[in-house]
């Protein structure tokens, strides 16, 4: 079957009474990430294997990788409550970084999903920031940008890509408005 890839980058601004440093510690603490996910139904750490210790992905080997077994219920057939979705197991791996997070999502169907997490500076010529309620960005701005890779079949496609971007679009908004409270 062939493969398809989809990538989606986005920027979200931090606002200015926010630090940088809330917002990395926010992605630190990987329950956050997988928390915000709306599907979620469960999840819990399991021990990283020596695959994942070694994967070139997770390249930076001062930062170890945390791994993660998530349940989460995919709508299938909409309008039937509970029994239109679909329990679906994804192993989640995250590496904190000095300014964000690197993850990689294996889920079932042979679905994966790549994502680095960082704060940086806003350069306010070329910064696109995906906000919706009127943040603009000052002289000493910050965003979290996020930059996802998605493969999977491509039959699947479609229907992942809708999913995953307004999932990651809502986890980013809500990881912010979470270190605003910090």
């Amino acid at each position: 079957m062939a493969r398809a890839t989809h990538i989606y980058n986005a920027e979200y601004p931090i606002p200015s009474n926010v630090l940088a440093n809330d917002v990395i510690d926010v992605l630190h603490l990987h329950e956050n990430l997988l928390t915000v996910q709306p599907q979620l139904a469960s999840y819990s750490e399991i021990s990283s294997t020596e695959a994942s210790d070694f994967d070139t992905y997770f390249d930076n080997l001062d930062y170890p990788v945390k791994v993660y077994k998530a349940i989460e219920k995919i709508m299938i057939i909409p309008g039937i409550g509970d029994w239109g979705k679909y329990p679906t197991t994804i192993i989640v791996t995250f590496q904190n970084t000095i300014d964000g997070l690197k993850s990689r999502a294996v889920a079932s169907a042979g679905v994966v999903v790549t994502a680095t997490y960082t704060v940086n500076k806003a350069n306010k010529q070329g910064s696109k920031c995906d906000t919706n309620d009127g943040d603009s960005l000052g002289d000493d701005s910050w965003i979290l940008s996020q930059n996802v890779v998605l493969e999977c079949s491509s039959w699947l496609m479609p229907f992942v890509k809708q999913n995953m971007e307004g999932a990651q679009r809502n986890m980013c908004q809500n990881l912010v408005k979470l270190a605003s409270l910090q």
